[in-house]
């Protein structure tokens, strides 16, 4: 096995994974010999040494080949079957914290458990993050067999769990969860009254399945905890019919980045529809974006693409979003910046008043928190450089146990989507005809309906998965390699199940993946690429498209559109030459460097906030562990009296200050029985003010604390955590209001990112003056 190893490695040529060849033999070494004496109990005895030996100062690293054996011999005992070298290799990169590229059917599942293994010894614990539930569950309990018998804990997190449950999950060595589920754990816990609320543990060691999925294409949605939406709004109606009587040529569409502007005839329309003087004055500012949302309502996001209408268990219908990368519903998550509720308006749903957003996170920032983060990934070297940037962590191909045997044809570019169809529907009938089992990949729900349709009406049996029918995703996904079997699926449906290829199927060319477009990034198209030709089963796929598809309607190179032009070809003409070809790709690149730059600045933002929210976390979690404060305390009174003197009485001359204002203003924040003393008027400055009365206040306190009856430091701490939850969910309703208002720094020619790092420091700072005057108020109430 060694030698078939050596030889992968001396043909890719990577220094990085040669250097894993001795480490690699030092482990089979191991492993044979454990393999003819270990008997059951010595597996939890064997984790139980190598615990002890990394408690007491023994590093990790070294424990590598030990563990990574004794992980090998639980698999063949469990399973009966031996872990291959290069899945060995793709541990050893997850255990160094990078991302391990592994092609579909070369086992990643088992990949994970050596390196859970080996960084749950130190006893902090691990969490595996897949891509849905069922994935989530299902490796907790098959991978959850090898964890026991080495004397490791398993637990899985899912959804309407309760704290006392979680808790349970999360303190076991190995935790197997969805990436959402891991989030709204994380912003739950920075909102709870009482620490013994709390679920997560220490954020050590993650490791992500299809991590690009993950951390790249879910990363443009924000995870965002908000209040119960309010009632809703006759106004949003009212708006909705306006901008359903615009035409064309009030507006612009950028279909690539999803985005929509009024045009200068526009918003002369506008003003004079809603009676306003100045669209772009900034007091129009919340017309303005409403106004927006509802033409990307209208006119960009799209019934059965983007969102379905479902009803709920109430029978209420409401909108549901539909993950562009995975083709399942999101239920329980609304488009954010008022877009749902412009949806609703217009689909003539109720609409829900706007919730205030109380929590949020991106993924690029919750995932940074953990010590160390590593993932695997079937498509992961295209988008190497956004790891290395944004996580600090490389992307390492390795290679597969058997040679690609899969064929993959060049992609054939028809001028008309409705020629696409029939030609994509001759290649299945073909196929279908001989029994080769055939996997078709389709970008949306009305899409796959009409292939389905079509291939009905040819009397072709077929099963078609989408965002309707998600949960019979996985034995649909599992049974598309059996002989005749016609499967129409959506991006990514299925991802994690293996395709087994059925009898007599090899004979026939093994699955063959048609895809009926080309997606804005070239690796959603290899992931469809990747389900056929697992461990070196044979197989086929090829690329059917057309000019009208979204992506090449709107990237297209224009020199290759107007050759195509002056060809005058007919709307039946199909192209196969490479220079056409090459042009589906340039198109790609643009839309992915436009969405690259997106999630950038989408971090951006994020990072802003991300360290005003750590700062607030912290006060609070220090509050809510009752820590010590109450030198703190001494501090919040000298500020807020010097914030006030300030403000009252500046400058050195006396007709300048407002001593009443002064005195009102500080009774509002200490609202006390007995009155400040100001004595000497005529010789007064500011500073002897200051001084004067932070003397006052603060001897007043410490009388107060002497007599009060309760815990002075729970009341300090309590009156903290109410006064940081108040103003923190009042700031972030402002940031959203900030936001919106960016867009008309553009025509002023000013950065927008500078401006919002300008106006949130600024806003910040008053964010914690309010924190803490409102926790001074309620601390003096109490007291007197």
């Amino acid at each position: 096995m060694i030698g078939v190893l050596q030889k992968v490695l001396g043909t890719v040529g990577d220094r990085r994974l040669a250097k894993y060849r001795p480490l690699i033999h030092r482990i089979n070494h191991l492993y044979e010999g454990y393999q003819k004496y270990f008997l059951e109990k010595d597996f939890s005895e064997k984790t139980g040494i190598l615990k002890e030996q990394i408690a007491n100062g023994y590093p990790l690293d070294k424990q590598l080949p030990e563990a990574f054996a004794i992980v090998k011999v639980a698999f063949y005992r469990i399973f009966g079957f031996e872990i291959h070298d290069v899945q060995l290799m793709g541990a050893i990169v997850l255990y160094e914290g990078c991302m391990a590229e592994m092609k579909t059917g070369e086992g990643k599942t088992a990949v994970a458990v050596f390196a859970a293994y080996l960084n749950a010894l130190s006893g902090e614990g691990v969490h595996i993050v897949t891509v849905n539930p069922y994935l989530a569950e299902r490796d907790s309990e098959e991978m959850g067999k090898v964890f026991q018998l080495l004397g490791m804990t398993v637990g899985c997190i899912k959804s309407n769990m309760s704290v006392q449950q979680r808790q349970a999950e999360y303190s076991c060595d190995i935790t197997y969860s969805t990436h959402y589920e891991l989030g709204f754990d994380y912003l739950r816990d920075n909102m709870v009254y009482q620490v013994g609320n709390r679920v997560h543990r220490k954020l050590s060691c993650v490791i992500i399945d299809e991590v690009d999925s993950i951390l790249i294409d879910e990363a443009r949605t924000p995870l965002l905890i908000s209040a119960e939406p309010g009632k809703g709004t006759d106004y949003l109606y009212f708006i909705d019919n306006k901008v359903k009587s615009l035409t064309s040529e009030d507006y612009q569409i950028a279909e690539s980045t999803k985005q929509i502007m009024l045009t200068e005839e526009g918003i002369d329309s506008c003003e004079r529809i809603f009676g306003v003087h100045n669209l772009m004055h900034i007091d129009h500012a919340s017309l303005y974006h409403k106004l927006l949302q509802a033409l990307r309502a209208n006119h960009i996001m799209h019934k059965d693409i983007d969102y379905v209408i479902e009803t709920n268990e109430q029978g209420v219908r409401e909108i549901v979003i539909v993950d562009q990368n995975t083709g399942r519903l999101m239920f329980g998550r609304r488009f954010v910046e008022g877009l749902h509720q412009a949806i609703e308006a217009k689909e003539g749903i109720g609409v829900q008043g706007q919730p205030a957003t109380q929590a949020t996170i991106t993924l690029q920032n919750y995932f940074r928190m953990y010590g160390k983060i590593a993932g695997m990934t079937g498509t992961g070297l295209e988008v190497r450089d956004e790891f290395r940037k944004i996580y600090g962590a490389d992307v390492i191909a390795i290679p597969t146990h058997k040679p690609v045997s899969r064929i993959d044809h060049p992609d054939l570019l028809c001028i008309t989507e409705e020629e696409k169809f029939k030609r994509v529907v001759q290649e299945i009938k073909h196929k279908f005809v001989r029994g080769q089992p055939v996997l078709v990949g389709s970008s949306n729900i009305k899409k796959s309906e009409l292939l389905s349709r079509m291939l009905t009406a040819e009397g072709i049996a077929h099963k078609v998965l989408n965002a309707k029918n998600y949960r019979e995703e996985a034995e649909v996904i599992r049974l598309a390699g059996q002989k005749g079997a016609v499967t129409i699926s959506t991006n990514m449906a299925g991802r994690g199940v293996d395709i087994l290829l059925g009898p007599g199927v090899a004979e026939l060319g093994g699955l063959h993946i048609i895809g009926t477009t080309r997606h804005e990034s070239l690796r959603i198209d290899n992931q469809l690429r990747g389900r056929s030709g697992r461990q070196g089963d044979v197989g086929s796929s090829h690329f059917i498209v057309s000019l009208e598809d979204e992506l090449l309607a709107n990237s297209y190179p224009d020199h290759l559109l107007d050759e195509l032009v002056d060809l005058d070809l007919a709307n039946d003409a199909a192209l196969d030459q490479p220079r056409y070809i090459r042009g589906i790709r340039s198109a790609q690149s643009s839309v992915e460097g436009e969405m690259y730059s997106h999630r950038e600045k989408l971090l951006m933002y994020d990072q802003i906030l991300n360290i005003q929210r750590n700062i607030i976390y912290s006060m609070r979690n220090d509050a809510l562990e009752g820590k010590d404060v109450s030198d703190e305390i001494h501090g919040m009174i000298r500020k807020a009296v010097k914030n006030e003197v300030v403000r009252c009485c500046p400058g050195e001359l006396q007709e300048d200050w407002n001593l009443v204002g002064l005195v009102v203003s500080l009774g509002r924040i200490f609202p006390y029985k007995q009155s400040l003393q100001l004595v000497g008027l005529q010789d007064i400055t500011p500073t002897s003010i200051l001084d004067m009365i932070q003397e006052q206040l603060l001897a007043y306190y410490e009388e107060k604390k002497g007599l009060y009856q309760g815990d002075v430091l729970e009341l300090i701490c309590r009156s903290l955590i109410i006064s940081i939850d108040k103003h923190w969910l009042i700031y972030m309703e402002a940031l959203e209001e900030v936001k919106e208002g960016m867009s008309f720094r553009v025509y002023a020619n000013v950065d927008p990112f500078i401006e919002y790092e300008r106006e949130t420091a600024r806003m910040f700072d008053e964010l914690l003056a309010s924190i803490e005057q409102e926790a001074l108020r309620v601390i003096w109430n109490q007291l007197e």
